[in-house]
């Protein structure tokens, strides 16, 4: 059904149609200063798409903040993303209990008896809001954001309609709710699948580490010099290996600590390159080398040279200039520690698949970050064997589709991807290209960046 359509037939029903900027008013918000030095921050992350279940208080909060826009009293929001509407209630707020939100959120109240609360939530919800917003976004500047959204119109029936509809709303959440309960056994079972994987990840690259040792240990005719270097095509130090075991029995503590208690996972502002440089730096394998160029994704700083007359004591410029590394330059909002599990298990697919008997060859790991309109685009490549014949892109990311004969094995790397990216407003798409240099290519899509267009 066209939005022309649906306002005919609300105009046939003696529906208002009525924009939203009739029906509310915007809230007015208060800059950080230092006696709201550091609060809960509201992002989009913590809006929702359901209206049934959207409040947000100060207490269930864990982002804490410095910067933003302050709000001291109860009130709806909404925000826009990924063509997509979110809303959310904030409660319990006060001058002592504040919240501050990102750019691009927009607090307001009810200034009109013509609607509810819950079905103004519900029409922002809605696919002809959603269009409307999608028609209009010629932007991502916060002014525009707002103009747009106050000149969407929604359809306005009888309060007593909007009652009924949001009762029968009500009454089919509950009976999703019910079927949700009946399948958390099988989600439960599927995380300590994922867990159990995860640890056999790291066991599987103690085993590498170890067999490394054990050639410096035959070569050394059973003497082990720290200083020796092993492998002709991959050359590694036997103190580079002590180092990267002792980082795998750290990270195997870790995973088995979290095995069967549960974690959240926290949002935070994470610039791409500086998490990508620190994973290399303290993920080396001797199976394969990774290629990733840090300099085009950090800010050029020019730095002027000095030099010291020693005479006088004192410092004068030379002229001449230095070209710096800078500050990060693509920033997304999501959490580190599921981009660590991601990049886990795509790794260990490389190496389980891709690197698969062919250890003293020339093996790749090429990472790049590009951008797509207002996405960044991690693109992680092998150029290792190609996918199995029998599995498709799609089979990839399916929970227990593999092409290991092996009851073992479920194929929980690829779901537990784009699992987690989702979980963060993300996607993750797989690409097979057998004829190419790199064979497969994982490219993950982050929704919630830092990109800004006019």
């Amino acid at each position: 059904m066209t939005q022309n359509t649906t306002i005919s037939n609300a105009t046939k029903n003696n529906d208002n149609i009525i924009s939203i900027g009739e029906l509310i008013k915007l809230v007015e918000w208060t800059s950080i200063n230092t006696k709201y030095n550091e609060v809960s921050l509201i992002g989009m992350r913590e809006l929702s798409s359901n209206y049934l279940n959207c409040n947000i208080t100060p207490s269930k909060v864990n982002n804490k903040k410095n910067t933003g826009k302050v709000l001291t009293e109860d009130c709806l929001v909404s925000g826009f993303i990924g063509n997509k509407f979110k809303v959310g209630q904030l409660r319990e707020l006060s001058v002592d209990t504040p919240v501050a939100i990102e750019s691009g959120i927009i607090p307001f109240v009810i200034n009109s008896d013509l609607i509810t609360e819950e079905f103004l939530l519900r029409s922002i919800l809605s696919k002809e809001t959603e269009q409307q917003a999608i028609a209009m976004a010629l932007g991502t500047i916060s002014q525009r954001i707002t103009q747009d959204f106050l000149s969407i119109n929604v359809i306005v029936p009888s309060i007593e309609e909007q009652n009924r509809l949001c009762k029968e709303d009500t009454r089919k959440y509950l009976t999703d709710a019910d079927h949700k309960q009946l399948e958390s056994a099988d989600e439960f079972r599927k995380d300590v699948h994922m867990k159990k994987h995860a640890i056999g990840q790291t066991i599987f690259n103690l085993n590498n580490w170890f067999k490394l040792l054990q050639q410096a240990r035959k070569e050394g005719n059973g003497i082990v010099d720290d200083s020796a270097t092993i492998g002709k095509v991959n050359k590694t130090k036997v103190s580079e290996i002590y180092d990267n075991l002792q980082l795998s029995i750290a990270k195997m503590q870790q995973q088995i600590s979290k095995f069967d208690i549960g974690y959240g996972m926290q949002v935070e502002e994470t610039a791409l390159t500086e998490f990508i440089e620190d994973y290399i730096s303290k993920h080396q394998s001797p199976m394969f080398k990774f290629v990733y160029d840090a300099s085009s994704h950090h800010a050029s700083r020019t730095i002027p040279c000095f030099e010291c007359d020693f005479e006088k004591g004192e410092y004068y410029e030379t002229g001449g200039n230095i070209q710096e590394k800078g500050d990060p330059l693509e920033y997304v909002n999501f959490s580190k520690e599921a981009l660590s599990i991601i990049f886990d298990n795509i790794i260990n697919n490389a190496c389980s698949h891709g690197f698969v008997g062919r250890e003293n060859s020339n093996n790749y790991i090429k990472i790049e970050i590009s951008d797509e309109g207002c996405d960044y685009i991690i693109s992680i490549s092998n150029n290792g064997n190609a996918i199995h014949s029998d599995l498709s892109p799609g089979d990839v990311f399916t929970y227990g589709r593999t092409s290991q004969n092996n009851n073992n094995h479920f194929g929980i790397g690829g779901y537990e991807i784009r699992k987690l990216m989702r979980e963060f407003n993300g996607d993750a798409e797989f690409i097979s290209q057998p004829e190419a240099e790199f064979s497969i290519t994982y490219k993950l899509k982050f929704t919630d960046t830092n990109i800004i267009y006019a």
